[in-house]
């Protein structure tokens, strides 16, 4: 289902925490920022393994404007094998 519609599954978990993983097997944790036609852009948290290769800078540096203790990084709907959203119990 990634493969077909990738804008509306991200736009479903928009603003929720989820693991994302690439065509390349990788998977990375972080929250969907951002959603447009072409990518996604994720906000991993500070501390957790993230893709150099897919760096996103906004208009005014990096992080500025973002989550605090966040890195935003842009993902390709071609690089998303799968999104799985998390499920928090209190």
């Amino acid at each position: 289902m990634i493969q077909q519609y990738p804008y509306h599954v991200c736009m479903q978990y928009l603003h929720r925490y989820v693991k994302v993983q690439t065509t390349d097997g990788k998977v990375f944790e972080g929250i969907i920022a951002h959603v447009d036609h072409d990518k996604v852009i994720l906000a991993i948290p500070e501390g957790k393994e993230a893709p150099a290769h897919r760096a996103f800078i906004g208009p005014f540096g990096p992080g500025f404007g973002f989550f605090p203790g966040f890195r935003p990084f842009a993902f390709p709907f071609g690089a998303l094998g799968g999104i799985f959203p998390f499920t928090f119990f209190i």
